[in-house]
């Protein structure tokens, strides 16, 4: 009888133990699938749209809208159908930006960027007459955030900076200049190109730009388009950053060539200025030259001396060779004087 007493009470024993067993997987498995769910509601596009970047818009005030967000907190973030509105202008927009990175990396103290990429950017800025602009409110807004900041104490161990690429693609930038009676300049950027690879502390970067470029002005009194010029960029670097960021040497190669051109700047169709410049840590050297379509010499600048990155200060040696009638025609455009064929 005690027997048959002793099965019965482990029985129940038995029988009690699956049961908190069965409740514990069961609560495991509900915290698992609730953790799921609150991560993938807080990275979803509606969670990301619908509370940060409300946030984001009230800080800079500018309204901000993206028509889907994707984002995996370790390593991606992709926003698709970027756009950046001021009060009455939209300011900028994009088809895409792509940020990739390594948080972990991040979370040690290390800025460890793969790969910043924004496509087909149209970026917009407009001057008033006043000299005041369209993201003038942007900019007082990022101002007054950074002049509420606590001053930061120095760092005792300098923060690491490694992006390995960044890209700008087919970008399309307009900067818009009025007057009392209208537009009275404006400049276009288009189809901008820009790729800068390895940018961080210590070590040797590269970056190559190319675009195209319209410049169009207008008359005093009619305020009609009634000059212009366009043409094409292109440019290649190379730099190093300091340990602070600060740069301690570039050397870059860069070339304007005017495609086209008519009214007060006619004469200039097919002109190139050449550009060379090597800048270290102490020295400057920079060579501005300029070509006409014959790809004859008409002109050169040349700056070279000591030169400080951090005091910005420099004795500097200024050389002007080879001066002739065609380059200061072009510099005096709008101007009634004729410099015919001085020389210099």
């Amino acid at each position: 009888m005690d027997n048959i007493i002793s099965k019965t009470e482990n029985a129940g024993h038995a029988s009690q133990g699956r049961k908190k067993f069965k409740i514990a997987v069961i609560s495991a498995c509900a915290v698992i699938i609730l953790l799921g769910f609150v991560y993938f509601f807080l990275t979803s596009s509606f969670f990301i749209k619908a509370v940060i970047l409300p946030k984001v818009s009230k800080a800079i005030n500018a309204e901000v809208y993206a028509t889907h967000v994707t984002v995996h907190p370790f390593s991606e973030v992709v926003i698709s159908g970027l756009k950046i509105s001021g009060a009455n202008s939209t300011l900028l927009q994009a088809g895409g930006l792509k940020i990739k990175y390594n948080l972990l990396k991040i979370l040690r103290g290390v800025v460890a960027i793969d790969e910043i990429e924004l496509t087909t950017p149209v970026l917009d800025l407009q001057i008033n007459a006043d000299k005041s602009s369209n993201i003038d409110p942007v900019l007082k807004s990022l101002m007054s955030a950074q002049s509420k900041e606590p001053t930061a104490q120095k760092r005792e161990k300098t923060q690491e900076l490694l992006i390995k690429r960044i890209v700008l693609a087919n970008a399309n930038f307009t900067l818009k200049e009025f007057d009392q009676a209208g537009i009275s300049q404006q400049i276009f950027i288009s189809s901008l190109n820009l790729t800068a690879t390895t940018i961080g502390n210590g070590v040797k970067g590269e970056a190559q730009l190319s675009s195209g470029f319209d410049y169009k002005s207008a008359g005093t009194s009619t305020n009609m388009v009634t000059s212009g010029i366009s043409g094409n960029i292109s440019s290649k670097c190379s730099f190093t950053l300091g340990n602070d960021f600060n740069l301690l040497n570039i050397s870059a190669d860069a070339e304007v060539e005017i495609k086209d051109a008519f009214g007060l700047y006619s004469e200039s169709k097919g002109y190139r200025g050449i550009v060379k410049s090597i800048v270290s840590s102490t020295n400057l050297e920079f060579q501005l030259s300029f070509v006409d379509f014959h790809n004859k010499p008409f002109g050169q600048i040349l700056v070279s001396g000591p030169f400080s990155f951090q005091t910005k200060e420099g004795n500097l040696n200024v050389l002007v060779t080879n001066i002739d009638h065609t380059l200061l025609n072009f510099v005096n455009s709008g101007n009634k004087f004729d410099f015919q064929n001085t020389e210099a």
